[in-house]
């Protein structure tokens, strides 16, 4: 009797076992039903181990400008390309071990059209692709640190049954209802190359117009205008209607709205006229190294539809990500750097080294010109900048002012027997007003700008040698440098005292 009821209770187990699998196989695939229970140990293993050494968000203040971090995949092993976990794991600790807490999407929207307030340290958490390994190894750390993040998806890829690499739409769904997740659109078809030349090379969807084989041409420019517009319209809409949510965003494929085009210079203005009509509130690309401000400010950023998004490298640390936003985070006036360390300047072209009490600036190889600005001084409106320039080698020394980014920003140049001020306006340089000076050498030198409302005046140690009006598009913006020599790669700076009130 003992074996026999011992043959049926393991009969009864298998039996309510494949029941088990059978009935959760028909919504969770295999795979996905393991991948769910090891999130599960993982939630218990990190609040196990975050423990009480985690601190509440500070709430002293409010933010004035926010950034926003884009991952793609978080990996257990590295691969060139993505996070590792439990770097991940690290970064997203420190950040919540230093303050900083993430916010909604819409928090995020309607904190840039300067609708809403957010707690200072507030940053914007996404990833893009849809991947599976941006919501299995990141969930169980986002539920324990009480973070939330927004998912960027390709709904071609994920709004269906999903493969072994998308998520699909039942776990997109699911991603919905735990409330830490919000989900948007990265691409319907843009995210695949097309082909650009009859000989079959391949090139961005958005920025390049497409080889018709058939008819033996490139389409035409209301073909690639449809396109563009279609592609918009119709990952918009799907979405909408699979899941039900309000599509706001939409994060350009690589980066890319226009400016790596091959075949189509127009690309960029039509891209931005179609999606502006289709998403008007969030359009976001990754912000190159010196490609600007890394944070994004409400008054700076709000009419131009950009998110700018800073992507974590692979090989960055904890600590690495903690001090890329402590160095990008806003600056307040007056301001004196004593260079002991690099509290924010970003090399355009450049190479910036700033280390015990010097600054020193060159161009990168091959170039003429090296420019750097310091991060965080997007709202400074009135100020006096002065710069003490220790050593220079080159042909004009600027004092960047108003810089709002590497298109648009003023100068004070600075040559031998004259000094000129420039506004630079969507990438043009306009000369506003030059005058003869007595500078007789660019080194050991004492020079400044005084901007106040709409009037800068560059200033040497004598005084002011001429002042100008600049356009209302510079009401607002921060500090740099730049060098200039007709030589490749000879110019060079060195400065000891930088101070700005």
């Amino acid at each position: 009797m003992g074996k026999g009821l011992k043959k049926r209770e393991i009969l009864f187990f298998l039996i309510i076992g494949v029941m088990f699998f059978v009935v959760i196989g028909k919504y969770y695939p295999l795979g996905d039903f393991v991948r769910m229970i090891e999130m599960e140990y993982r939630t218990s293993r990190y609040r196990e181990e975050f423990g009480s050494t985690l601190v509440a968000p500070s709430l002293q203040g409010f933010a004035k400008s926010i950034p926003v971090l884009t991952y793609h995949g978080i990996v257990e092993r590295p691969d060139g390309a993505n996070v590792i976990l439990s770097e991940f794991k690290d970064q997203m600790l420190a950040l919540k071990r230093e303050g900083w807490q993430t916010i909604s999407f819409e928090d995020f929207f309607a904190f840039m059209q300067g609708e809403r307030h957010v707690p200072d340290k507030s940053f914007l958490l996404t990833f893009d692709d849809g991947q599976k390994l941006s919501y299995y190894p990141v969930d169980p750390i986002l539920r324990v640190l009480g973070f939330r993040a927004v998912n960027f998806v390709i709904t071609r890829q994920s709004l269906g049954k999903g493969t072994s690499y998308y998520l699909s739409k039942r776990e997109l769904v699911d991603m919905l209802k735990s409330g830490r997740w919000e989900i948007q659109v990265h691409a319907r078809d843009a995210h695949e190359l097309i082909p650009i030349d009859s000989e079959g090379n391949g090139g961005h969807f958005l920025s390049n117009k497409m080889w018709l084989e058939d008819v033996h041409r490139l389409e035409t420019s209301r073909e690639f205008k449809d396109r563009i517009l279609g592609e918009f319209i119709s990952a918009k809409r799907e979405l909408e209607d699979s899941l039900g949510v309000r599509v706001i965003g939409y994060a350009y494929p690589f980066g890319d709205f226009g400016q790596g085009t091959v075949n189509y210079p127009e690309a960029r203005k039509i891209i931005s006229e179609a999606i502006r009509s289709v998403f008007p509130l969030y359009q976001a690309y990754q912000v190159w190294e010196g490609g600007g401000y890394i944070y994004n400010y409400p008054d700076v950023d709000k009419d131009n539809f950009l998110v700018k998004r800073i992507s974590v490298k692979p090989e960055w640390t904890a600590n690495d990500l903690v001090g890329v936003l402590t160095a990008g985070k806003e600056k307040h006036l007056p301001y004196i750097d004593d260079l002991v360390f690099n509290r924010g300047w970003r090399g355009v072209s450049a190479r910036v080294n700033v280390y015990n009490g010097e600054f020193l600036l060159t161009p990168d190889a091959g170039s003429t010109s090296a420019m750097a600005f310091l991060d965080g001084s997007a709202f400074w409106k009135d100020y006096l900048y002065a710069v003490y320039v220790q050593e220079f080698n080159g042909k004009t020394l600027s004092l960047v002012f108003r810089y709002r980014d590497n298109d648009n920003h003023a100068r004070c140049d600075y040559k031998l027997g004259s000094v000129g001020l420039t506004v630079r306006e969507n990438g043009q340089d306009r000369m506003i007003v030059e005058r003869k000076s007595s500078i007789s050498q660019l080194s050991n030198l004492a020079v400044g700008v005084l901007v106040k409302e709409n009037v800068a005046r560059c200033i040497t140690k004598n005084g002011p040698v001429m002042f100008g009006v600049l356009p209302e598009s510079l009401a607002t913006g921060g500090v740099g440098l730049k060098i200039w020599d007709s030589a490749t790669g000879s110019a060079s700076l060195v400065t000891t005292g930088l101070t700005v009130e």
